[in-house]
């Protein structure tokens, strides 16, 4: 299962972009790392699930930040 997504799922959501796809992966994967007791390659994807929220939330503000002022 964890081949899936790790070779397949999250590629795709790479490719295309997707960022909130590639969030909501490689916090699974890092999960299901974590219950296979692999846990350095857990360690890996959920630093870049930080690394991904934070990027997202950062284009979250600059979003809500330019609607504000271009809305008022």
């Amino acid at each position: 299962m964890c081949v899936c997504f790790q070779d397949r799922a999250l590629p795709i959501a790479v490719k295309t972009g997707s960022v909130c796809s590639q969030l909501r992966l490689c916090n699974k994967l890092a999960q299901l790392l974590l219950q296979m007791r692999v846990c350095e390659e857990a360690v890996e994807f959920a630093q870049t699930a930080l690394d991904l929220s934070v990027s997202l939330g950062m284009i979250t503000q600059t979003h809500t930040h330019t609607h504000k002022h271009t809305h008022t």
